[in-house]
């Protein structure tokens, strides 16, 4: 026998419908809006923590923005899912900007450091920990467990940045056109605001292209 749904989830669809009569309203003006293709301007990569409305938290329309999310907001190599949406997002919708965007009180850090072992989750947050452990000695020095977290996300926001770095398909068109360019945020959930970790994505370039080049020069090749 198929199982009604309960009062909770029809609940949804009644919210949906007052928000759609309202949406429909104010851009009933607007229809050319919908007929063009989707052109947003950013790509925001966040933890998949339910409190990081992300164009909410920039002010800005939801078209502007396409949006990646995952356990961390990590951008790991090995990962096609990451992989595929910034190499759609730069080639296919031209996007000026990648931002990574972490928060403090986030779960999967302080999961990460935590010494357990969680199965299948634990190839995930082993990027974490690697991060952990590059930066061990300064982590280690703040007494304060909560700012100790809090400077770990804000560490591995600044890792992924470095990643997307790494990436063929960034380094091409930024070589080629000076665009996207590459931000890292950090979310307080507390007051609701971002605060920019002033990421070097040039400098970041320029430093790492003699190994994790992937244009047509070979790093062998280099004098």
């Amino acid at each position: 026998m198929k199982s009604k749904p309960d009062s909770d989830y029809l609940e949804l669809f009644e919210n949906n419908k007052n928000w759609a009569s309202h949406y429909s309203a104010a851009n009933s003006n607007d229809h050319e809006r919908f007929s063009v293709v989707n052109s947003p301007d950013i790509l925001f990569i966040g933890c998949c923590d339910n409190r990081i409305p992300a164009s909410t938290l920039m002010g800005i329309d939801p078209g502007k923005v396409i949006v990646h999310r995952n356990i961390g907001n990590q951008v790991i190599s090995i990962d096609a899912n990451s992989m595929s949406v910034i190499h759609y997002a730069i080639e296919h919708l031209k996007v000026k900007r990648i931002i990574v965007c972490g928060h403090y009180d986030c779960g999967c850090i302080k999961t990460a450091i935590n010494p357990k072992d969680y199965g299948t989750l634990n190839s995930w947050l082993k990027s974490i920990r690697d991060v952990y452990k590059e930066h061990k000695v300064e982590l280690n020095e703040i007494a304060d467990k909560g700012k100790r977290l809090d400077r770990l996300s804000e560490l591995n926001v600044l890792e992924q940045c470095g990643n997307i770095a790494k990436t063929a398909v960034v380094q091409n068109n930024f070589n080629d056109s000076g665009i996207p360019q590459v931000h890292g945020w950090i979310f307080n959930a507390y007051d609701g605001t971002i605060k920019d970790l002033g990421f070097d994505f040039s400098g970041t370039i320029d430093k790492i292209q003699q190994i994790y080049s992937q244009t047509s020069e070979s790093f062998f090749d280099a004098e």
